[in-house]
Order: structure tokens, then sequence, then C-alpha cells
């Protein structure tokens, strides 16, 4: 369970075939690109097909019909997080707020353009906002929790995930980051009991267990060596493992992980200044380094 961007993808919704139907029927290109674009949140390098395919698509539907905000908001998101072309970013994502400023998922997509310009209030902000428009969406309720703990409001996390676990019965997510709002809370047995229902049982024990052993910092640092052997016979994000070294104050472990994570383009990346698991090295002065290379401008509107 990612602790990053979870978009909403109501709207102008129908299946991606539509377009092979009716070529100019707008809406469906406009899906098509919503769903090319989830395929590859997590590295988002502007070479892969998926990501010219989600462009595409969006352009598309624009040419057909400029009015449709969600085609406005993927292209926002793929100049924020593929592109790293700030301005175009903001650009895209008022236009698709002008056009549909009651949409949920159009009001989380500006929400994560706040997040990344650093203003992770104003980030949740939005997203309870949306919430307000579609508020028995599952997807509306959980971003929210999701840009609480972004904003380091461990509490309201808790307690937003425990109002979905009532309003819905059937829910059964969200286990990693109730544990990760509680493990911030320093309340770790909790945290674990969390982390036993969310985890492959092999990852939880070999976790549980260095916990015991070598105490918080040790579990980590134990879990981001893991990882790094289980990277080499399977894709693992680097900003994962940097994030565990991170909190484990492995310092440089952490930078050298990132800095693989920024050349591989890794979209989460643009969460770091503000993700709590990288509270204990961002008093490093290859923190602001980093950012600067990534050239957030931080502040701006």
């Amino acid at each position: 369970e990612s602790s990053g961007a979870h978009w909403s993808y109501d709207g102008e919704t129908g299946p991606a075939h539509w377009g092979e139907l009716d070529s100019n029927f707008a809406p469906a290109w406009s899906a098509l690109a919503r769903v090319e674009f989830t395929e590859v949140f997590g590295w988002l390098d502007p070479e892969r097909d998926e990501v010219k395919e989600a462009r595409a698509a969006a352009r598309r539907a624009i040419e057909l019909d400029s009015d449709l905000g969600g085609a406005h908001a993927v292209q926002g998101f793929l100049s924020l997080y593929s592109d790293w072309d700030w301005p175009a970013a903001e650009r895209e994502l008022k236009r698709a707020l002008v056009i549909s400023p009651n949409d949920a998922s159009v009001r989380h997509a500006y929400a994560d353009y706040l997040l990344v310009m650093g203003k992770p209030e104003e980030s949740l902000e939005q997203v309870r906002l949306g919430r307000s428009y579609d508020p028995l969406s599952r997807l509306s309720n959980q971003i929210v929790f999701y840009h609480a703990y972004s904003a380091g409001h461990f509490e309201e996390v808790i307690a937003e995930i425990l109002g979905m676990r009532k309003r819905f019965p059937d829910f059964e997510g969200a286990h990693t980051i109730m544990g990760n709002a509680l493990w911030g809370l320093g309340r770790h047995d909790e945290a674990l009991a969390e982390y036993e229902m969310g985890m492959e049982p092999e990852s939880f024990r070999f976790f549980s267990e260095a916990f015991e052993g070598l105490g918080p910092e040790g579990a980590w640092k134990a879990a981001a060596d893991r990882l790094v052997e289980r990277a080499k016979t399977v894709p693992i994000s680097p900003l994962d493992i940097a994030e565990f070294y991170a909190a484990a104050g492995e310092n440089d472990l952490a930078f050298g992980w990132l800095d693989k994570a920024f050349d591989a383009r890794t979209a989460q990346l643009l969460h770091a200044p503000f993700h709590p698991r990288f509270d204990p090295i961002r008093s490093d002065p290859r923190f602001d380094a980093l950012m600067q290379r990534i050239g957030i401008p931080h502040g701006s509107e």
C-alpha cells in the first residue's frame, strides 16, 4: 500500500475501447488517458509507451472538446510528475478546476500540485473539499487520509481510517498507512498489529523480529537491506529503499538511493520534501541539494 497519491478516476468514464468505436468521442479519449496514466504512476519516464499514450489520448480529447476537465487534469499530472514542468502543471490543473470545480478527482489533481509545491495544508483542504462533492466515494475518502499523512497529521489519519472502516465494513485497505501514522506517534505495538495485516507474512515476520532484536532504527535498516537484495531480481522502487534507510538514520545509504530515484525520475520523489519518513535526514545539506536538482519552487503558486 503506497502512501503516495491515489488519484480518483470518476468523471467522464467509460470503456477505453470506445475510442476505437468512435474516434471522435472525446470522453473516451479522456478516460483512456486516465487509464494509461495509472499504469505507470510510480515511474513516469517520459519515454515510456504508456506515458506517451496517456499524453496523446489527453491531447486528442482536448482537440475534440477543450472543456473536458479530466483531460486537462491528466495533462497537468503528466506535466507535474513526468515532465517536472511546474508552470505547465499549474496552467492545466487550474484550467481543469475552472471547467470542473465540483469534480473530486480534479480537486485531488490540483491538491497534488499544491503538495509538490510545498503546501501540504492547502493540499489537504483541497481533498477535503473534493470529498464534500462526493462523500460516499471510498476513493474520495481515502485521498483525505493520504494527504493528511503527508501533512504530518497522524491523529487525523487514524481517525479518518477508523471512520472509513465503520462506514464501509468491507473496507480492508490502509493497514500500512495506519501503521505508519501509529509509528509516527511512537505507538509501535499498535503499528506492528496494522503492519501484520498489511504486509506479506514473511516480510512482517522479518520486520517484527528485527524490531524485537534491534529496535526501531535497526528494524528499518534490516528491512532496507532486504529490499536491496530483492531489487536484484524484482522491480523495487529506489525511493522505497531510500525511505527505509532514512527511517533508520542511515543518511549515506538513503542519499545513495535518492540519487537512484532521481535518475529513474521516480514520480513520488517529488513527495520527499514533506514525507514524514524523510524527517530524520531532512536537515542534511544533501537534502536541500537534491531538491535544488529537482527544481521544485517551494512557496510558489
